[in-house]
């Protein structure tokens, strides 16, 4: 492996996409998943992520370094959209209802709040109650789809960490998906052990 100070220099804490990799990361990344990329830059919907991890795995590539330049490509991507100031645990305060003034039910419009100190509290409610809801629901699945590529990208390089940075390599990645990496690699590599160890019994 590297030695751990060119490791760290490529894949450290602080997520900083460059944008002198857009470019070739849209040649790498089919214009399906491109365009869903593109859907949840404009609506900020996940669900529009998951369709672009989706079609990325059904992208045909004519070998190991191809798969892996698409999937390095999608990470980065992914890492553009990561917020590392955002704490996963706990959830930001999330309700299923702001409690309405006193006098009103629950979901009541903010305009038929009749007095404006009131109404305008409300509305103000609200709206952070939606936008802690969107970005926990955002950046909770950003994490979890930059894990689900590390690990396809470790599989198609039966664990070879070394690969899949070599495709980082000039791009800052979270911290906490550094160490994903470093330990979905180890297990990687176990179960590519454990499958040469049982095709040599069969021989």
């Amino acid at each position: 492996m590297p030695a751990k100070n060119s490791t760290m220099g490529a894949l450290c804490s602080l997520c900083v996409f460059l944008q002198v990799g857009i470019a070739e990361d849209a040649q790498n990344i089919s214009p399906e998943a491109g365009a869903m990329m593109k859907q949840y830059e404009n609506t900020k919907d996940p669900d529009w992520l998951l369709k672009a991890i989706a079609s990325v795995d059904r992208q045909k590539t004519s070998g190991t370094a191809e798969m892996l330049a698409v999937r390095a490509a999608m990470l980065r991507r992914l890492a553009s959209y990561y917020d590392p100031t955002y704490d996963v645990n706990p959830p930001p305060p999330v309700q299923s209802h702001v409690m309405p003034p006193m006098g009103y039910d629950t979901g009541v419009p903010p305009e038929l709040v009749s007095d404006p100190k009131q109404r305008e509290d409300y509305a103000r409610r609200i709206e952070e109650n939606r936008t802690n809801s969107q970005r926990h629901k955002t950046q909770t699945a950003i994490r979890q789809l930059m894990t689900k590529v590390v690990v396809l990208s470790l599989n198609a390089a039966h664990g070879n960490l070394e690969s899949v940075e070599a495709q980082l390599q000039g791009y800052e990645m979270p911290q906490e998906m550094v160490h994903t990496m470093q330990a979905l690699a180890r297990e990687t590599k176990k179960k590519e052990a454990k499958k040469a160890a049982n095709s040599d019994k069969k021989k």
